[in-house]
C-alpha cells in the first residue's frame, strides 16, 4: 500500500506504458520543485502483463506464469491451472517453483529442462530444443498420418492393447472413435489434395499420365488409378496419384474415357499433357507398350523349381498320390522358357523401380526385346516360335507409335546422342535404317520449332517474319551444336536430370524439351504399383470401406510419402513400410522357405500346375 508520509516512497516498479495519474494523497507542504515529495506513480490495473519485459523477468518460472497488476498488487497467474499467486518483487520466485511442483495440471515437471521435440506445431519438420506441451489436435493428426502411411486398420483405435499403450505413453490423450479417425483422414485428404493441386498448377512442364484398371477380388468392384509424372523446378522426377476412383460396370472404353477426361479437367492439366500410357487391355484403343509384368512371378517360380529339381523326384518316392512329376523333356522346356523370361524380368524390374527411370533408359531395353523376339522366331521349339511370332506382331503395332519419342529421349542423353540409333536401327530395319534415323532426327527439329514458337508467343507477339526465320535457324543451330559435341563418358551413375539442369543456359530450348520428354513413361507399372497396396486395402478386414474412403487412403498415402521422402533421406531408403513388411532380419531367404514348404502337397501341386500352364498356354 502507498503511504501518505512524504518520507516514504513506493518501491514497486512502474510497468504500465499508459499515462499515470498523480496520487491524491500528497504532503501539504510539497512544491512542484521538491523532488523528495513527488507523487508516487501507480500502475494501471488494466495494464498488460509484464512478462514482455524480459530484462526484469529472467527466471525460467515465468514461462509458466503471467504477471499482472491487479487491485493494487502484483499477481502471477499459472498458465496451467489459472491459480493466482503473489508476484511482488520482494516475494521472489521460490513459491512459484513450489506451485509448479504441486500444480495438478503439471505433474513432475522440471522447468529447467527442455526437450528435443519435432516442431509439429509449426509444421517445420525440424528438431529443436523446445519446451514441450501436449496438444490433443496434433496427436490426433499424427495418429491419422500413421494409419494412412502404414496402412493400419481404422479399427485399431478400439484395440485394447493400443489403448493401453497410448495411455501409458500420454495419459492426457483422449482416444477417439473409428468414425472420428475416419473423418480426420478425410480432412487430411482434402488438405493434401489442395497442396498437390497447387504443386501441379505451379509446375510449368508437361505431365505424362499413366492409368490402369483393376478389379478387386473381394468386392468385385473396378477401380481406376490415374498417376501424373513430371519433372519439377528442382529437376527431380515426381509422381503423384491424382485419382483412385471407383468405376461401375461395364468398363467400356467410353466409360473409362469419361473418367479420365473428368480427372484431367478437374486437375486442370488437359492442356499440359505430353503422353497418356494406358493398360494393355481390349477396352483401350490407343496405348503405349506395356510389358507383361505378370510373367515376373512365373519366372521366379520356374527359377526356384529348376534350382530344386531333385525335390520333385523325392516327393514322388514319398507320396504315392503325387502323379504329376514333370518329365525330362518338360524340365528342358521349363529351362528354355525361364531363360527367355529373364529378359522381361530384368526390364520390368528396371521400369518398376522405386525411382521411376527417365525416358532415355527405355530405348535400349525395348530394342533388346525386339532383337530377342527376332531370334526366338527361329527357335526349333514350335511353342516358343509361335509365341515369338505373336509377340512380334503386337510389338510392331506399339513400336510404330512410340519409337519416335523414345528415339528423341535417347538423343537427349549426352552419353549417346545419335549413337544408339545408329547402333540398333541397322539390326531392326536392315538396309532401311538410314531413313528411320533421319525420321527421328527430323522429329527433334520439329520439336525445336514447336517449342521455339511457344516461347516466342509467350515473350512477344509482334515479331516480324524475317526475325522469326532467323530465330528458327538459331534454334536449329542449338541442336546441331549439341550433336557436334563429343559424347560424355558412359558411367552407370550418370544423372541426366542434373546434367540438363546445369546446361540450361547453353541449351535453353533443348532443356525445355528434355524436361517434358524425359518424364514420359512407356509402361503402366507406376500405376500398377498402387494396386499392390490397394489389394491389401480391400482385403476381407477392410471389405466394408466406402470407395471414397478407399480413395482418400490411397491418394493421401501417396502424397504424404512423397513429402516425407523429399524431406527425409532415411524415409526414402525404407520406402512404403507397412504392417505387411514384418520380417525378422535373420529370417532365412525366400528360396529356403520355398524348399521347406515343397514338402506339402498343396504347394507342390501349385508349382506343377503353373509349369504345365506355362508349357501349354504361355
Amino acid at each position: 500500500m502507498s503511504s501518505c508520509d512524504g518520507n516514504s516512497r513506493l518501491s514497486t516498479p512502474v510497468e504500465s506504458s499508459q499515462p499515470v495519474e498523480p496520487a491524491e494523497c500528497s504532503h501539504p507542504s510539497s512544491t512542484p520543485n521538491d523532488n523528495s515529495s513527488q507523487p508516487t506513480p501507480i500502475p494501471n490495473e488494466d495494464s498488460s502483463n509484464s512478462n514482455a519485459d524480459n530484462s526484469k523477468l529472467k527466471s525460467e518460472v515465468w514461462q509458466h506464469f503471467v504477471r499482472k497488476f491487479e487491485k493494487g498488487e502484483w499477481k502471477a497467474t499459472c498458465n496451467h491451472c489459472n491459480k493466482s499467486l503473489g508476484a511482488a518483487p520482494i516475494n521472489g520466485t521460490s513459491h512459484l517453483r513450489t506451485h509448479l511442483q504441486r500444480c495438478p495440471k503439471l505433474r513432475n515437471v522440471d522447468i529447467k529442462q527442455k526437450v528435443l521435440t519435432n516442431c509439429f506445431n509449426k509444421g517445420e519438420g525440424k528438431i529443436k530444443l523446445n519446451a514441450y506441451s501436449f496438444d490433443q489436435d496434433i496427436a490426433r493428426r499424427e495418429l491419422s498420418h500413421m494409419i494412412i502411411m502404414h496402412e493400419y486398420p481404422l479399427s485399431m483405435v478400439k484395440h485394447v492393447g493400443f489403448r493401453r499403450y497410448w495411455a501409458a505413453l500420454q495419459p492426457l490423450f483422449k482416444m477417439v472413435s473409428r468414425n472420428t479417425i475416419k473423418n480426420d483422414i478425410i480432412k487430411i485428404y482434402d488438405y493434401e489434395r489442395v497442396k498437390t493441386m497447387k504443386l501441379v498448377e505451379k509446375n510449368q512442364s508437361r505431365f505424362a499420365i499413366t492409368t490402369d484398371m483393376w478389379t478387386s477380388s473381394n468386392q468385385k468392384r473396378g477401380f481406376m488409378v490415374i498417376t501424373a509424372h513430371f519433372i519439377d523446378e528442382a529437376w527431380k522426377m515426381q509422381s503423384r496419384i491424382l485419382r483412385f476412383v471407383y468405376v461401375p460396370c461395364p468398363h467400356t472404353k467410353e466409360v473409362l474415357l469419361e473418367v479420365l477426361l473428368e480427372c484431367m479437367l478437374d486437375w486442370n492439366i488437359d492442356r499440359k499433357l505430353s503422353t497418356v500410357t494406358l493398360d494393355n487391355c481390349s477396352t483401350n484403343d490407343a496405348m503405349a507398350l506395356s510389358l507383361v509384368d505378370k510373367w515376373n512371378s512365373t519366372y521366379l517360380m520356374l527359377q526356384t523349381a529348376i534350382l530344386y529339381k531333385e525335390v520333385f523326384f523325392r516327393l514322388r518316392q514319398r507320396d504315392n498320390q503325387y502323379k504329376t512329376l514333370p518329365s525330362e523333356q518338360e524340365w528342358d522346356f521349363a529351362k528354355e522358357i525361364c531363360g527367355r523370361l529373364k529378359l522381361f524380368y530384368n526390364v520390368t524390374e528396371l521400369f518398376s523401380g522405386t525411382k521411376y527411370p527417365t525416358a532415355n533408359l527405355y530405348f535400349p531395353k525395348i530394342c533388346e526385346i525386339r532383337m530377342a523376339l527376332s531370334h526366338w522366331c527361329a527357335c526349333s521349339i514350335d511353342v516358343i516360335q509361335q509365341m515369338a511370332i505373336n509377340m512380334v506382331a503386337k510389338f510392331d503395332k506399339y513400336w510404330l507409335v512410340i519409337h519416335g519419342i523414345m528415339g528423341v529421349a535417347a538423343v537427349l542423353d549426352p552419353r549417346y546422342k545419335m549413337d544408339l540409333l545408329e547402333f540398333y536401327f541397322p539390326k531392326l530395319y536392315g538396309d532401311e535404317y538410314l531413313e528411320e534415323v533421319e525420321r527421328v532426327r527430323q522429329l527433334c527439329y520439329d520439336l525445336l520449332i514447336e517449342y521455339q514458337t511457344r516461347q516466342k508467343q509467350s515473350l512477344d507477339r509482334g515479331v516480324e517474319v524475317g526475325k522469326e526465320i532467323k530465330r528458327s535457324v538459331n534454334v536449329k543451330s542449338e541442336l546441331d551444336h549439341y550433336l557436334d559435341e563429343d559424347v560424355l563418358p558412359r558411367t552407370p551413375d550418370f544423372d541426366i536430370l542434373s546434367w540438363w539442369k546445369s546446361n540450361g543456359l547453353k541449351y535453353p530450348t533443348l532443356q525445355a524439351i528434355a524436361k517434358d520428354v524425359l518424364a514420359i513413361l512407356v509402361s503402366t507399372v507406376a500405376s500398377e504399383s498402387a494396386f499392390s497396396t490397394s489389394g491389401r486395402l480391400v482385403s476381407p478386414h477392410r471389405s466394408r470401406l466406402h470407395p471414397k474412403t478407399l480413395e482418400a487412403l490411397m491418394c493421401a498415402q501417396n502424397w504424404l510419402w512423397a513429402a516425407e521422402m523429399q524431406d527425409n533421406s532415411t524415409a526414402e531408403s525404407h520406402g512404403y513400410a507397412t504392417i505387411y513388411d514384418d520380417m525378422d532380419i535373420d529370417e532365412p531367404s525366400c528360396i529356403t522357405t520355398v524348399i521347406i514348404k515343397l514338402e506339402t502337397d498343396e504347394l507342390m501341386l501349385d508349382v506343377v500346375v503353373l509349369m504345365e500352364y506355362g508349357c501349354t498356354n504361355i
